[in-house]
């Protein structure tokens, strides 16, 4: 994968210099399995966090950037994008998201990653009525925890609304047993 490089060094700065953070979007997805689909790389932090965050990442060498957005910082690696989120669409980042996470093996380093059930309420609420690519939400997060957990992730049929199971928006239902 093209980013893993940055990735490795962002992750690596946020950790030396004790930032509180969490790798999420699409590459949260990638961690456990899924599909590299990404553009850039987003890590999650929280508010109070996210200038010190961006301090350790202009240390390492990459160039900070302080879009109009009031919900994210940016830092260039060259040419790769590494967004720092403190707002995330309908999930602000608070110390019970960076709880949920999991630390995983990403590139032959240890990292936490943001839980699958967070990015997907990520995903899906930063739709609006110009982006509703739903496919692309379930499916990625779908692949990746089936890969990781044998277990198959399903929603409503299309015929109906997509529907709250509990107080998640996908349930998982055990693969059946062969």
């Amino acid at each position: 994968m093209e980013l893993l490089p940055t990735l490795k060094k962002a992750a690596a700065a946020l950790e030396r210099d004790r930032v509180p953070h969490l790798l999420g979007g699409s590459l949260a997805c990638w961690a456990r399995g899924g599909p590299a689909v990404a553009g850039d790389l987003d890590f999650m932090v929280k508010p109070a966090d996210a200038e010190r965050a961006l301090a350790a990442l202009v240390g390492v060498g990459m160039r900070e950037e302080r879009p109009p957005e009031q919900w994210l910082l940016k830092a260039w690696d060259g040419e790769h994008m590494v967004d720092l989120i403190f707002e995330a669409a309908g999930l602000p980042i608070t110390d019970e998201v960076l709880a949920r996470g999991d630390r995983l093996s990403v590139g032959a380093m240890s990292m936490p990653v943001m839980a699958l059930e967070d990015v997907l309420t990520t995903k899906l609420t930063a739709m609006n009525e110009r982006s509703l690519d739903y496919e692309h939400v379930y499916r990625s997060p779908a692949r990746c925890a089936s890969r990781s957990t044998g277990t198959r992730y399903v929603t409503a049929p299309r015929t109906r609304r997509m529907q709250p199971r509990s107080s998640r928006w996908w349930s998982a239902w055990e693969s059946p047993p062969g």
